[in-house]
């Protein structure tokens, strides 16, 4: 199923929202579309209705860190956060905000559990 995308500009706060199987490519799709169509300063995935069969190794965290900040890794006063629900989730995006830190990314990332706790930090 696609990621959908939702923009609150209000907020400053891109939402995309993961559900069922996750798909690299989606990802790929998805990041690189923000080249052309700039999220809000603060971007929230949502990935806690969704699941990964694919494998998703270190190589894909690489690749993806290395587009995103291309396409999103420069707003220095930018947020995003990433909340799942499911430890393998959980752990990817934990791999995947380090290999961004290790990328020189400027913003800011964290991962949750809890939607709330991402909205609140994020809002912060």
């Amino acid at each position: 199923m696609p990621i959908q995308r939702h923009t609150d500009q209000a907020k400053r706060l891109t939402i995309l929202t993961a559900t069922g199987e996750v798909l690299v490519d989606e990802i790929v799709e998805v990041v690189s579309a923000f080249k052309d169509d700039l999220p809000a300063l603060n971007i929230l995935w949502d990935f806690r209705k969704a699941y990964l069969t694919e494998s998703f190794e270190s190589e894909f965290t690489r690749g993806i860190a290395k587009l995103a900040k291309t396409s999103v890794g420069l707003r220095r006063d930018g947020k995003t956060a990433y909340v799942a629900s499911s430890d393998l989730v959980f752990g990817m995006c934990r791999m995947f905000t380090t290999q961004l830190g290790l990328e020189g990314a400027l913003h800011s990332t964290m991962v949750f559990r809890e939607m709330d706790e991402a909205l609140k930090w994020l809002c912060d």
